[in-house]
C-alpha cells in the first residue's frame, strides 16, 4: 500500500512493508503523519546495502590490541601489520578462539559493556577475513569505521586493487564509514581525493571520513576534486585528532577541544559538514590517576557538546585507545607513546591460534582507573 503525505513544503512516500522502518512526521498543518524508512538502500551497481545508522552521539574507541610479544619493530611475522580485526585473531575480540579449547578475551563485549558504540581501526589488511569480526560487532550493536591506511595512500599506484577489496569488504551493516589516512602529509591530498572517488563510485551508501589535519588538508582534498567536488560533498564528515596540552593535561583537558568544536570548526569553510573527534585521550606514563581525570573531563565535554541542540552537526568522539601498545616508544609524557590504553597487558596469558595454526598470546587485561568511571560517565548523559 502506498500513500503520499503532501503539504506545500513536504512530500513523503509512505510504504506499508515489513522491510521498512516506521517513524512519525510532523506536517506543516500540525498534523502527525506516519512515514517509513527503507532498511535497504539501492546502489548503482545493482546491489543493496543496509541503511546506515549513524550513532549520535558517537562514543567510540580506537582498537589496535597488539599482544605483548608485539613489542618492537619489525613485528613478529605472525602479525605483519596491526590488523587484529579478523578471523586469525578471533581470540582477542570474541568469546572463542580458533582453538576450541581456549576461551577468547571477548574485547568487543567489553567495549559494548563500557557503552562505546563505535570502533575504529588503523589497519585493514584486504587479504585477511574480517566478516566474522563485523558480524560480531553488529550483534553487539557496535558500528565500525573501516580504515584505508597511509600505506595504501602512499603506494596508491600499486595498491588500487587492494583498496577496491577493502571498499567491497565494507558491504556490511556494521560499517558506517571509511577512515582514509591518518595524520598524513598534505602532498597526498590528490591521492585521497582519488580514493574518495573510488569509495563513492562503488559504495555510494557508505560515507568516507578524512582523518587529517584540519582544515588545511581537507581544503587541499576538495581542491583536488575540481568540478566533481559537489557530487561527493554530501557524504563527508570532517575528523580531527585533538589532545590536551602536554604540560597540563588535567587542568587544561578540554581547552583544545573547546577551540576545535566552538571556534576553529564553526569559522572554517567546513562548518556545514559534521565534525568527529577521531582521537582524544591521554597517557598514563606519569600517573594513571592523571590519565583518568583528564579523560573524564574530555569525554564529558565531548558528550555534552554532541547532545547540545545548538550543535546538531557535532557527532562525538573516539577515544585513543583500548589497550597499551608495547611496540610504540616509551616517550614519557609525550604523544603517540605506548601507554594511552584503558587497559594494560598482564604477563598472564593463554595461547591463541590463527586459522593457519600460528600462536600468539591472549594477554589478560588489567584495567586502569579510568575504566571504573568511563561507563558511568557515558550512561549519565543518555
Amino acid at each position: 500500500m502506498n500513500n503520499n503525505l503532501m503539504t506545500d513544503k513536504l512530500k513523503i512516500s509512505v510504504n506499508s512493508d515489513e522491510t521498512q522502518l516506521v517513524f512519525k512526521v510532523l506536517l506543516s498543518n500540525d498534523k502527525i503523519g506516519t512515514a517509513r524508512l527503507p532498511l535497504k538502500l539501492d546502489c548503482n551497481d545493482g546491489s543493496s546495502l543496509p541503511s546506515i545508522s549513524l550513532p549520535k552521539p558517537i562514543i567510540g574507541i580506537n582498537y589496535e590490541p597488539s599482544p605483548s610479544n608485539y613489542n618492537s619493530l619489525p613485528p613478529p611475522a605472525i602479525y605483519y601489520d596491526t590488523d587484529f580485526s579478523n578471523v586469525d585473531f578471533r581470540g582477542l575480540w570474541s568469546p572463542t578462539d580458533n582453538n576450541s579449547n581456549v576461551p577468547g578475551r571477548d574485547d568487543i563485549n567489553v567495549i559494548n559493556q563500557m557503552h562505546f558504540n563505535v570502533v575504529k581501526m588503523y589497519n585493514w589488511n584486504p587479504l585477511r577475513n574480517h566478516k566474522s569480526f563485523l558480524d560480531y560487532c553488529d550483534s553487539n550493536n557496535i558500528k565500525v569505521i573501516v580504515p584505508i591506511s597511509n600505506y595504501f595512500i602512499e603506494n596508491f599506484s600499486t595498491q588500487q586493487d587492494n583498496i577496491l577489496k577493502i571498499i567491497n569488504q565494507a558491504n556490511h551493516p556494521a560499517v558506517i564509514a571509511f577512515a582514509i589516512g591518518n595524520e598524513i602529509d598534505i602532498s597526498f591530498a590528490p591521492v585521497i581525493a582519488n580514493i574518495v572517488k573510488l569509495v563513492n563510485g562503488i559504495r555510494l551508501c557508505c560515507a568516507p571520513v578524512k582523518i587529517t589535519d584540519f582544515p588545511s588538508i581537507p581544503q587541499a582534498i576538495f581542491q583536488a576534486y575540481g568540478d566533481t567536488m559537489s557530487n561527493f560533498s554530501r557524504v563527508f564528515f570532517q575528523a580531527v585528532n585533538v589532545y590536551p596540552p602536554p604540560n597540563d593535561a588535567v587542568n587544561q583537558a578540554t581547552v583544545n577541544l573547546n577551540k576545535m568544536i566552538n571556534q576553529k570548526w564553526p569559522s572554517s569553510i567546513f562548518h556545514s559538514q559534521p565534525l568527529l573527534i577521531s582521537e582524544y585521550g591521554w597517557n598514563s606514563s606519569v600517573s594513571e590517576i592523571d590519565q583518568s581525570n583528564s579523560i573524564q573531563k574530555q569525554i564529558t565535554f565531548i558528550k555534552q557538546s554532541a547532545m547540545d541542540p545548538s550543535k546538531p552537526l557535532f557527532l562525538g568522539g573516539i577515544l585513543f585507545e583500548f589497550t597499551d601498545e608495547l611496540w610504540k616508544p616509551d616517550q614519557g609524557n609525550g604523544f603517540d607513546g605506548q601507554d594511552y590504553g584503558l587497559f594494560k597487558l598482564s604477563d598472564k596469558f593463554t595461547i591463541g591460534t590463527t586459522v593457519g595454526n600460528l600462536q600468539f598470546p591472549i594477554n589478560v587485561l588489567i584495567p586502569k582507573p579510568i575504566v571504573t568511571f568511563f561507563g558511568d560517565i557515558v550512561i549519565k548523559f543518555k
